[in-house]
């Protein structure tokens, strides 16, 4: 089965400098890689920004436009169809910073993609330098991406500083509905801007580590 990992967070939290260095790992360890670009806008800025990883072993696909979930999630079923057959054994799905991460779930059970596909590793960036105060809207995205990941990283904590890094952890934290758990998040070094060989290794995956 071809191994589907995600990774989340709002726009400008650092997805995409965390998704260039960890495919960029990938095809050195010699998987075959798709990388998925999931965006609500008609132009899908996120997929101009990684054309250099692309290569005999990383492909590129996009999913762009689209004025409802609805048509998000039978475009993306449509897509990991067509990829299925084309000889990856991992896609990186970089989706937008809008992005319901219980569709994703919801589309990898459908028939037969849940034959194609497993879950891999589901990985939320978290920006130290979150507002205070976030919209209805935002606060249920970010409960979301947390409550799904098996890892949760924060990134520009350099910027942000200790305290509000620690406020950044403890609002990630609080996101998490009761009835998901008790996570609890720890503030530390900026853990997507380091190097990733050796922190990859490390991270944790939604169902064990990174593989």
């Amino acid at each position: 089965m071809v191994q589907v990992d995600l990774v989340t967070g709002f726009l400008g939290a650092g997805k995409t400098t965390f998704l260039r260095r960890y495919v960029r790992y990938l095809v050195e360890q010699g998987h075959n890689v798709c990388i998925l670009e999931n965006d609500f806008g008609a132009v899908n800025v996120d997929a101009m920004l990684v054309q250099d990883l692309l290569g005999p072993r990383c492909d590129l696909e996009t999913i762009s436009g689209g004025c409802d979930c609805d048509t998000h999630q039978r475009r993306m079923r449509t897509k990991l169809i067509a990829m299925a057959m084309r000889g990856f054994d991992r896609v990186v799905v970089e989706p937008s910073g809008i992005f319901d991460v219980d569709e994703f779930f919801d589309v990898l059970r459908d028939d037969p993609l849940d034959r194609w596909y497993q879950v891999g590793n589901v990985i939320a960036i978290v920006d130290a330098m979150l507002p205070e105060t976030l919209s209805p809207q935002a606060e249920y995205l970010l409960a979301s991406e947390t409550a799904n990941a098996g890892r949760v990283l924060l990134s520009r904590t350099r910027q942000a500083g200790q305290a509000q890094t620690a406020a950044a952890a403890a609002a990630a934290s609080g996101a998490v509905p009761e009835s998901r758990g008790t996570r609890r998040l720890r503030a530390r070094q900026s853990a997507a801007f380091r190097s990733w060989p050796a922190g990859i290794r490390r991270t944790q995956g939604r169902q064990g580590r990174l593989r």
